[in-house]
């Protein structure tokens, strides 16, 4: 992209995004036993091995790395 404070909003969102995730998985997230779905599958797998706490810490770490990413590239300069 062009511009990179646009970029970094992006970025920003999705980080964001990430961790309102990691919060629904948290708080709110319940195994599903019959799913088509790969993505849930493997979900499941995860709150079921590790727990709710673990996996939600584990998409929480992404979701800050992608917001201090995004702020990163917001803050920097515009000849870079």
């Amino acid at each position: 992209m062009k511009n990179k404070k646009i970029e970094g909003v992006i970025i920003l969102f999705t980080g964001l995004l990430i961790l309102f995730f990691a919060w629904f998985i948290y708080f709110i997230y319940t195994l599903l036993s019959n799913t088509d779905s790969s993505r849930l599958k493997d979900l499941n797998w995860l709150v079921d091995n590790l727990g709710k706490l673990p996996t939600a810490v584990i998409v929480g770490v992404i979701g800050i790395f992608a917001c201090l990413q995004g702020i990163k590239r917001i803050n920097r300069k515009a000849d870079n």
